[in-house]
Order: structure tokens, then C-alpha cells, then sequence
């Protein structure tokens, strides 16, 4: 499962493609022709919803992901409750996006927000706090700033494909990019990934 905006990418979903036969809920509206290209329409199932109000509410999934989801949403304790229902007792939540490493202003536009009332980008210890409250434990957290540095440096000069994230960002997109590689390098933010497990 997928709550948030990410369930269509082909990446994620070909990465568990081989998890035990399991099928996958990914809640995106364009997801389906993404799926069918990625031939895997027969292991997904979409559904147009809200990661503040899932219309699934029984513990029936063995895990699920969020990817650069977290920072245009405020609330993350609602995120934090809801992804807790459908989850079943002991189950995996893993979350990668971008938060907050220092009080410093973050320098827009952004990838997911042209200014900073678009932007909800927190710091770990808030994702922290609503997970808790909802009751995961962290099992492992992982601040991969430098990571991001040296693939951003080993793809410096190349052209930018003809199909990738750059469209969905819009005619600034290198723009918005060489902001996010400056807010990194600057410590202000990072990409940043957590793994907290549901209590038993």
C-alpha cells in the first residue's frame, strides 16, 4: 500500500513485485496507465483518496510506504492515525521525504511547493511524535543528505530524459532542483527515510 501520491511509480511497485503474491492499494489518479505500462494492472488496485481520510479502516495490509508525500500535508498525526488503521499488528510503516534539519528559511521554489505556504517540510522529531501517538515504535531512521549530494554531482551535465519528474514540476524544474541540491548542501533540509513498526 501506497498512502499518498507515490503508488504509480513504477519503481516501488517492481521492487515488491516478487513480495509472496501480495496485491498492492496505490492511491493516485493517474496510476492506472502508469500500472498497465509497467504491466502489473493484474497486482494493483487504485483508489482516488485522501492519506487524511482512507476509506479503508480494517487492519488488512502487512505494510506500507510514503514517498515525498508528508511534506505538503500539516497534519502529520492524521497521517500517522490513518495509515495505523489499515495497518495489521507488527506492521512495517516506512516514510522518505524531504524534512527539516535546521530553523534556517528553506530557499524556493521547490520541487513540491513554489513558496513556503505550499510546504508543510517539518523535521524528523515531528514525524517522530505523531507516529508514536499513533502507535508505532522507530525501528531505524536514516538522514541521506549525502547520498542525494553525490547522485546529484555524478549526474551533473546530463540531459534531463524525456520523460521523468521534471514535467511534472513544471517549466522551472531545474530550477526548482538546483534549489533543493542548494537547501541540502546548506543543511537545511534532507531526504530523510524512517521505519517505525505498529504495536502489537
Amino acid at each position: 500500500m501506497w498512502p499518498g501520491r507515490a503508488g504509480a511509480l513504477r519503481g516501488p511497485q517492481q521492487r515488491c513485485d516478487g513480495c509472496r503474491g501480495r496485491y498492492y492499494l496505490g492511491l493516485v489518479t493517474t496510476g492506472q496507465k502508469l500500472t498497465r505500462m509497467a504491466g502489473l494492472s493484474e497486482r494493483v488496485k487504485h483508489v482516488h483518496a485522501s492519506i487524511l481520510d482512507l476509506p479503508i479502516k480494517d487492519r488488512v495490509f502487512d505494510a506500507a510506504w510514503m514517498i515525498h508525500v508528508g511534506m505538503n500535508i500539516a497534519d502529520k498525526h492524521r497521517i500517522a492515525r490513518e495509515v495505523a488503521q489499515v495497518l495489521k499488528p507488527g506492521a512495517l510503516f516506512g516514510i522518505y521525504d524531504i524534512m527539516r534539519m535546521s530553523d534556517q528559511d528553506i530557499t524556493y521554489p521547490m520541487p513540491w511547493a513554489s513558496s513556503p505556504r505550499q510546504s508543510a517540510v517539518v523535521g524528523p522529531d515531528r514525524y517522530r511524535f505523531a507516529l508514536k501517538d499513533a502507535g508505532f515504535e522507530i525501528v531505524s531512521e536514516t538522514n541521506l543528505a549525502e547520498f542525494a549530494l553525490e547522485c546529484h554531482k555524478a549526474s551533473a551535465g546530463a540531459e534531463l530524459s524525456p520523460l521523468g519528474l521534471h514535467l511534472v514540476m513544471g517549466d522551472n524544474a531545474v530550477q526548482k532542483i538546483d534549489n533543493m541540491i542548494e537547501n541540502i548542501r546548506a543543511r537545511r533540509i534532507a531526504p530523510y527515510m524512517m521505519i517505525a513498526r505498529l504495536a502489537e
